[in-house]
């Protein structure tokens, strides 16, 4: 069949082995197979089953990334995105929560505790600033290419309007990055602003308890986790 498709042609090696091998990786993938024992169901070495998976997650990650991993790219949607940061954490015009986890992801996420956009890969010594400076999403928001919605004023008052910003605590402060403020000699009106930044930022440490906590036997018992994540 398969060199009919081709017009009588054979289809190449790594073809048919990628057609004969990828139900091993979706079964290991979807089961609490170790890579044992689906070494021994497959009769493939460990280090062949390991190499499929990954292989097949990368491509997986490749497809599905630019499907469901890219940030909004309306005004509309940013907006609904800060109508449901003040619906759920009474911060308004928050278009994100960021934050890292040591350092091996950076991520953006909403208060639906879902992932706009993420880096991962940095190096240890460096910091969540200078990585999200460096950081393609990081450098888009510094050029203002992320459509982003114009300022607006806060309900029920005659301030000037202000920018939507993008809540972190280790980031460098600038027109759409909002940090908390030092701890020393905090008034009343600092202490409250404080708590309600660090209610909403909140959500993107609850992200990562959630995506850590479904990839916990990658992690630990398989040993695949941070080679799946280098593809992210």
């Amino acid at each position: 069949m398969g060199a009919r498709m081709l017009k009588g042609r054979a289809p190449p090696v790594g073809a048919c082995f990628t057609l004969l091998t990828s139900p091993v990786a979706i079964t290991f993938l979807a089961t609490d197979r170790t890579l044992k024992c689906s070494s021994m169901i497959s009769s493939m070495g460990s280090r062949t089953v390991s190499s499929i998976v990954t292989d097949t997650c990368e491509a997986i990650w490749r497809v599905l990334k630019p499907l469901e991993l890219q940030p909004p790219s309306s005004k509309e949607r940013w907006e609904e995105i800060a109508k449901n940061f003040h619906s759920k954490t009474n911060f308004l015009n928050c278009l994100g929560a960021v934050d890292g986890k040591h350092v091996l992801l950076l991520a953006v996420v909403d208060a639906d505790y879902r992932f706009i956009a993420i880096d991962v890969g940095a190096y240890g010594r460096e910091s969540d600033s200078n990585i999200f400076n460096d950081w393609t999403f990081g450098k888009n928001l510094a050029r203002n290419e992320l459509n982003l919605p114009s300022p607006k004023a806060l309900p029920n008052t005659d301030n000037p309007s202000l920018p939507y910003v993008f809540l972190g605590t280790k980031l460098a402060l600038n027109t759409n990055i909002l940090r908390p403020y030092p701890r020393n000699n905090l008034n009343e009106q600092r202490r409250v602003f404080n708590h309600r930044l660090s209610r909403a930022r909140r959500l993107v440490e609850c992200t990562f308890g959630i995506l850590f906590k479904q990839v916990e036997d990658f992690s630990y018992q398989y040993g695949l986790f941070h080679q799946i994540l280098q593809y992210w």
